[in-house]
């Protein structure tokens, strides 16, 4: 089953994602962190309402997971983006190959240099980060 970029069911999909991750992880990394916002603006209005505008959030804390569908500002890396724009890099999956994440890094920072994505904050993974869950999201994502 897919789920339509940023809609309800693909949050609700990230987020079960997320908090069986940290539940697994957590338990040999009791220091385990993660706090990110990513917000889409110019979303379809039959997924964000007249506001056109998406939004969710986690903070992760050893294994207490604070997941939102809104925005906040009190995280390490905030995310702003045009939604159409986004879909696309939402949908690709690396497969974990080498060659299709050097291109989905291209595929970002074209999206960038076109004023539809940006980033504020410590992109830097470090050993107590939850991992990316970026390839299993996007498997899900139509």
């Amino acid at each position: 089953m897919k789920y339509e970029f940023g809609g309800p069911l693909w949050s609700a999909a990230l987020h079960g994602m997320i908090a069986e991750r940290v539940a697994t992880l957590s338990k040999t990394n009791p220091n385990l962190t993660m706090s990110i916002c990513e917000v889409f603006n110019d979303a379809p209005e039959r997924l964000a309402g007249p506001s056109r505008k998406l939004a969710w959030s986690c903070v992760v804390e050893g294994d207490k997971v604070d997941f939102r569908p809104e925005e906040r500002n009190d995280v390490r890396v905030k995310v702003t983006a045009d939604w159409a724009a986004t879909v696309p890099l939402g949908q690709f999956c690396t497969e974990g190959d080498p060659e299709r994440a050097a291109k989905l890094q291209s595929m970002v920072a074209a999206t960038v240099a076109a004023g539809k994505l940006s980033f504020v904050g410590d992109r830097t993974p470090n050993a107590d980060s939850v991992p990316s869950i970026h390839d299993a999201i996007a498997r899900l994502t139509a």
